[in-house]
């Protein structure tokens, strides 16, 4: 299954939860209105969360069944060694206003990014996964935005986050 197809699945579920669940929620449990429903959905959101500021969590928020968040993932390679790369993207992230490190770990070069409130978005998740081939360093980059559509901001964080480290080499 091609990914586009897997957007559109992914959005038909979307719909399919709720149109249908949720009047079955309301039916078989008897809730006396939208407000019970609201505050399932508000605990919902209050969980997602909590917990997207740990690496831990990777696997649950870039998952393809995690149907709540919107995903992009590309490569690109550096000619750097990867301590140094690491050391420069922290850098970078500390000098950004509109980046807010989460979490990092030096024994397996990853690095959570978190990005700020925009009119596109809540906010995403920047994972970084650094491994190095041959005295070159690949980043693995997964932006994740907290919503169903993207509106093409997880796009723009990998061309943001690249430019601003091909401008940091610059003298």
């Amino acid at each position: 299954m091609k990914f586009s197809e897997m957007r559109v699945l992914k959005h038909i579920l979307v719909l399919f939860f709720l149109i249908c669940l949720i009047p079955m929620m309301v039916y078989y449990f008897e809730f006396s209105g939208l407000d019970k429903i609201s505050w399932i959905l508000a605990g919902l959101l209050i969980i997602q969360f909590s917990f997207r500021k740990r690496l831990a969590f990777k696997p649950f928020y870039t998952s393809k069944l995690n149907i709540f968040t919107s995903k992009y993932s590309k490569e690109k390679t550096f000619d750097l060694q990867k301590d140094l790369l690491f050391d420069k993207v922290l850098e970078i992230v500390n000098e950004k206003r509109n980046y807010h490190l989460l979490d990092s770990d030096k024994e397996t070069f990853r690095i959570l990014i978190g990005t700020s409130l925009t009119a596109k978005s809540i906010s995403e998740n920047l994972y970084l996964d650094l491994v190095e081939i041959r005295g070159k360093t690949k980043i693995h980059f997964t932006s994740v935005a907290f919503q169903l559509y993207s509106w093409g901001k997880n796009e723009d964080n990998f061309t943001e986050f690249i430019n601003n480290v091909e401008e940091s080499f610059v003298i």
